[in-house]
This record gives C-alpha cells, structure tokens and sequence, in this order.
C-alpha cells in the first residue's frame, strides 16, 4: 500500500500537470497561477509540511500570483 504523506508532494506535481492542461486548453492565465499554487504546495510537502500547512502555502502562493496579474 502506499504512504500519501511520503509522495504528497508527487500527488502536488500531479495537479500542477493537470492545472497546465487546463490552462492550454483555456489561455486565461487563471489554471497557470493556480498550478504555481500547487508547485508552493508541493515545496511545501517536500520539506515534510503538514497538509494543512501545503493548502495554505498553495493558496496563499496562487493568491499572490494571481494578485500580481491586477495592474493598479
């Protein structure tokens, strides 16, 4: 059987792959800053973060780059 919390952070690569897919298909920018998301959260889980702590730093990571994209 195998350990998720050992390769969460392959499963965080995973959707990245995914949201990149998604992203082609829509050329909106919205999946490609939602998958750096997801790359934060697989960081996250690399360096042995909790789950909580990986959806919080993939949030706050597509947060700030989505907010980067809004020009003041």
């Amino acid at each position: 059987m195998v350990d998720v919390e050992n390769c969460a952070w392959l499963i965080w690569i995973v959707v990245a792959l995914g949201l990149g897919a998604l992203e082609i298909a829509t050329v909106d920018f919205t999946f490609l800053m939602l998958a750096g998301g997801a790359l934060g959260g697989s960081a996250a889980a690399a360096v042995g973060a909790p789950f909580p702590v990986q959806a919080i730093v993939a949030a706050a990571t597509a947060m700030v780059l989505i907010l980067s994209l809004i020009h003041i």
